[in-house]
């Protein structure tokens, strides 16, 4: 008697899982959503320059982005901790600084958005 008990009470658990199995339901029943919530940004760049510690990146499309929230990667290195000056709108070009020279030749650079841990750009770029 007990063993069908429990069975009903499992079988009763899985009908309201399916009847609620509506992805926003679900992912907050499961508290899952401020994971979920946060998508990076889409946004295009170009690389325009350097010097041996700055780089000149420019804004070209997408959404702004608050420049907090990014941060500039270097062959897997984080050159800083972020690329500042508030919101970052398309036509904008920043200059970001590094706290250590960029070593000469080919090197990959991201923009990493912070709070979805995602790049939103990758270049090879020579540094020569």
């Amino acid at each position: 008697m007990h063993a069908i008990r429990s069975l009903r009470r499992s079988v009763s658990a899985i009908d309201t899982l399916k009847s609620s199995a509506s992805s926003s339901n679900l992912t907050r029943r499961l508290g899952l959503g401020d994971q979920l919530g946060d998508t990076a940004p889409q946004a295009t760049f170009t690389i325009d320059d350097n010097s041996t510690d700055t780089i000149n990146i420019t804004k070209t499309g997408g959404q702004s982005i608050d420049g907090d929230d990014l941060a500039l990667s270097v062959d897997g290195e984080r050159v800083n901790e972020s690329i500042g000056g508030g919101p970052w709108q398309t036509g904008e070009r920043r200059q970001i600084s590094s706290d250590s020279e960029f070593a000469g030749g080919e090197a990959v650079v991201r923009i990493i958005h912070d709070p979805s841990g995602n790049a939103i750009f990758e270049r090879t770029w020579d540094f020569s």
